[in-house]
């Protein structure tokens, strides 16, 4: 039986190559669309997280910020209604806040508390990362300033009281991580905006809306960080300059960061004046 030799014909080196070239190429493209599947799925991940922190902060700001409590009086006991950013310690501009606010009646019947947001950068994993915690003290707490008017917040009494990650029991005073600013600028009735060391001690004028920012970061490229002066360097003083960190974050580090930003009015009844 004769056999056709076209069956039996080789394929050329260049027939080879040109096939090789050709698999090479459909496989540069499968890998190309891989990665930007990936790429495309991390920055929806990355958004999707970082919305959910920013909703849940600023649910929690924005409540207490509602029920912000004001004396008649600078004069009045207790005096600490509003400190924005005091300076003591870590607890610096721009970021952090404290005041008294209403609060479920306790068992005594107080229905007031001080409140107050920070961030703070812990340690973990050999890397540091950026915790956005909350200060509540009942007014029946031995600590509050409702049970003496002479207490004072100081750094220590914050840490203990309002513990983060570090607590590994109770985590209590931790609203989220990977949020590494918090801008709070207040506002008068008029639109004055007030000192960004606002003290409602020695300052009168009592704030009607505040205006809040925080800059959250995502938690894939946040990774990158060598130390909180990666972040904390491009702090500034008033809630515009989160935007500027945020896109220095990018270009400096290549970590993304995203500001949120709610305006609050500030509505809830003064403190009344302690008869003499």
């Amino acid at each position: 039986m004769k056999i056709d030799r076209l069956w039996l014909k080789a394929f050329t080196l260049i027939e080879l190559l040109v096939a090789v070239s050709v698999l090479t190429i459909l496989l540069v493209i499968l890998l190309g669309m891989t990665q930007n599947v990936s790429t495309l799925w991390q920055r929806a991940e990355g958004q999707k997280n970082r919305q959910q922190t920013a909703r849940m902060a600023m649910a929690a700001i924005t409540k207490d910020l509602e029920s912000s409590l004001f004396s008649f009086s600078t004069n009045a006991d207790p005096r600490l209604e509003w400190r924005l950013n005091p300076g003591f310690n870590e607890f610096q501009n721009p970021n952090a806040a404290f005041w008294a606010a209403t609060a479920p009646a306790g068992e005594d019947g107080t229905d007031v508390a001080q409140v107050g947001y920070f961030v703070v950068w812990t340690t973990n994993d050999s890397r540091q990362t950026a915790e956005l915690r909350r200060l509540f003290i009942p007014g029946i707490d031995p600590d509050s300033i409702f049970q003496d008017p002479s207490q004072t917040l100081d750094a220590a009494t914050v840490a203990r009281l309002a513990p983060g990650s570090e607590d590994t029991n109770s985590q209590r005073g931790l609203i989220g991580q990977n949020i590494a600013g918090l801008w709070i600028k207040l506002f008068k009735s008029d639109g004055t905006a007030l000192p960004t060391n606002y003290d409602s001690i020695t300052d009168t004028n009592r704030p009607a809306f505040a205006e809040v920012a925080i800059l959250v970061l995502d938690p894939t490229t946040a990774k990158r960080l060598n130390s909180s002066n990666d972040v904390t360097k491009h702090y500034g003083d008033d809630p515009d300059d989160a935007d500027d960190a945020a896109l220095k974050l990018q270009q400096d580090q290549g970590i993304t960061a995203q500001v949120f930003r709610q305006r609050v009015a500030l509505r809830a009844a003064p403190l009344p004046t302690p008869a003499p």
